[in-house]
């Protein structure tokens, strides 16, 4: 994996189940000509109960990982400013645990502009999915 990542995705974590997040991480490594060793996915789970096995979910992945525990649940924002402590990248991008990309190339396309000084903000397509509480 890269050293030295493009982006990091921040992706906050609480008590949310494996199936509810599979979706983004599972688009994540299915996307279409771009370079997956560009990116690395800092996961904070928001305060230690309810932790999954993430080291079990991502052995295999293709692309980096990166886990931040909070000791005690403090929030989304709280989250977030976290993964921002611990990222490197020149460029970050939040995601909610339940997000999904629009489809298998979105990715190539935010790599091939993030290298420019052509945007400070990038605006992707967004999609709800109602799901039973």
């Amino acid at each position: 994996m890269s050293n030295n990542p493009v982006i990091d995705f921040i992706v906050p974590h609480y008590n949310e189940s494996w199936d509810i997040g599979r979706k983004l991480f599972l688009m994540l490594s299915m996307q279409r000509n771009a370079d997956l060793g560009k990116i690395r996915v800092i996961i904070v789970h928001d305060g230690k109960e309810g932790a999954l096995d993430w080291q079990d979910i991502f052995s295999s992945c293709p692309y980096d990982v990166q886990v931040v525990t909070l000791d005690k649940h403090s929030g989304i924002p709280a989250a977030r400013n976290a993964g921002i402590k611990h990222a490197t990248a020149d460029w970050i991008m939040f995601c909610d645990f339940d997000d999904m990309f629009a489809d298998i190339v979105a990715l190539r396309g935010i790599l091939q502009v993030l290298p420019t000084d052509d945007a400070d903000v990038i605006w992707m397509r967004t999609y709800r999915e109602e799901r039973a509480r």
